[in-house]
């Protein structure tokens, strides 16, 4: 199993190296990269479901973000780009992605699953449509496609329901198109709270795509 670099809750790199699951199982903090997938074309954005049973305890099959992953040991900001590849099937550079700044965030999951991380957070605008994404890591079950503006209405409790497709696998290996209705508890009910991760991400991807400076987009 791959080692990841342990960091300082001040985000101060130390000497340690640690598999990821024992860095969870003792709270270590560690850094992510985290991107939101979008389509400036149809101002939507894509959201991951997992295949169920990955974790060592019950994880809900909520909406998470495209991608995210840890990096490995000695890897660098601009590494995380390969988790596109092995999650979503997408060869992308580094320098097509839109750093939206970084963020903080400590949550126990389980008994023996701290997250304590610094999420790298990044926009990828594309102009794939669902059926162009591929799913290389067994981890991912399928895509959601949301637009964006209804997404955050959505989120804010301005509405109550959102009719969006997604892209799921079959027992069989094959793709295929569902047509779903969503709330908000299909989102990660912790990204609804506390710092309202999600919302303030899908607020991200509507002013980058309305033209503003990607620095001053997150916070």
């Amino acid at each position: 199993m791959a080692l990841i670099d342990v960091y300082t809750d001040r985000n101060q790199r130390t000497e340690q190296t640690i598999e990821k699951k024992e860095a969870h199982a003792q709270g270590l903090w560690h850094r992510v990269f985290t991107c939101l997938v979008i389509n400036p074309e149809h101002k939507t954005a894509f959201l991951q479901k997992k295949t169920p049973n990955r974790y060592s305890f019950e994880r809900p099959d909520h909406m998470d973000v495209t991608v995210g992953g840890h990096y490995e040991a000695g890897e660098d900001v601009e590494a995380g780009i390969r988790e596109m590849r092995e999650e979503i099937g997408i060869d992308a550079a580094f320098g097509d992605l839109v750093s939206i700044g970084e963020r903080q965030t400590s949550v126990v999951l389980a008994k023996d699953y701290d997250n304590n991380e610094f999420q790298h957070i990044f926009l990828l605008p594309t102009k794939r449509s669902l059926e162009d994404f591929h799913f290389a890591d067994s981890e991912v079950r399928g895509l959601v496609e949301i637009p964006i503006q209804e997404g955050i209405d959505l989120m804010q409790g301005y509405r109550d329901e959102l009719g969006v497709n997604g892209i799921f696998t079959k027992d069989d290996g094959t793709k295929e198109i569902q047509e779903l209705l969503i709330s908000r508890d299909d989102f990660v009910p912790a990204y609804l709270k506390t710092d309202e991760f999600m919302i303030r991400l899908f607020v991200a991807a509507k002013r980058h795509l309305d033209g503003e400076d990607a620095r001053y987009l997150y916070w």
